[in-house]
């Protein structure tokens, strides 16, 4: 079966045929907001640009569906609820870096900051690109430890019946402890770790 893609505010008409040629359906069609939500369960993954927002109402409708990806094409994330949406096991990427392909370094700059936006990942549209984004998008071994003893601190709290848990002096709540499990598991899939 076919990846879904749903294609809300236009994209490339060459983009879109080269994805038709590489295996997804691909489909073309705008939703207003009080729409799209329920639209969205039907896709595995969303193209947007600055016309759509996907924010908490979109995300809560689109619950028990199959959207597992966001995908920003243009600048800017103000229009998706980033946090909400990882929160929801969605993932939310910055469009590819086009500028010039052979641009590692530009390439990196542009991934950093996105990943500081908020973003958990970085579409390439070049091989050559992979290395660089996964390199930072990976977590590192600290932020795996801190990760892990927010994970373990937050588990110890629900056995007491706390939802706000101290670790290593910083407070934390769902949020945060949503995006701890997240890093754990990934990187324990990349490195194939369990503790």
């Amino acid at each position: 079966m076919a990846i879904r893609v749903l294609v809300t505010d236009g994209m490339d008409a060459g983009a879109m045929e080269q994805l038709r040629k590489d295996g997804f359906e691909v489909v073309e069609q705008f939703y207003e907001p009080d729409q799209l939500g329920a639209a969205l369960k039907d896709f595995d993954a969303v193209i947007i640009r600055s016309a759509t927002k996907i924010k908490k109402q979109q995300i809560d409708d689109a619950k028990g569906g199959k959207l597992k990806l966001i995908i920003r094409a243009g600048v800017g994330m103000d229009n998706i609820d980033i946090p909400y949406a990882e929160a929801a096991g969605i993932d939310a990427l910055d469009t590819p870096f086009t500028w010039d392909i052979h641009d590692n370094d530009g390439l990196a700059a542009e991934t950093r900051m996105v990943k500081n936006m908020g973003f958990n990942g970085k579409a390439c549209i070049y091989p050559g690109q992979v290395e660089t984004v996964n390199e930072i998008f990976s977590p590192t071994k600290e932020r795996y430890e801190w990760a892990l003893a927010i994970v373990k601190g937050a588990a110890e709290a629900e056995a007491q019946g706390k939802g706000v848990v101290a670790v290593n002096g910083e407070l934390v709540d769902g949020p945060v402890i949503i995006t701890a499990k997240n890093t754990v598991a990934e990187y324990e899939r990349i490195h194939g770790v369990h503790c």
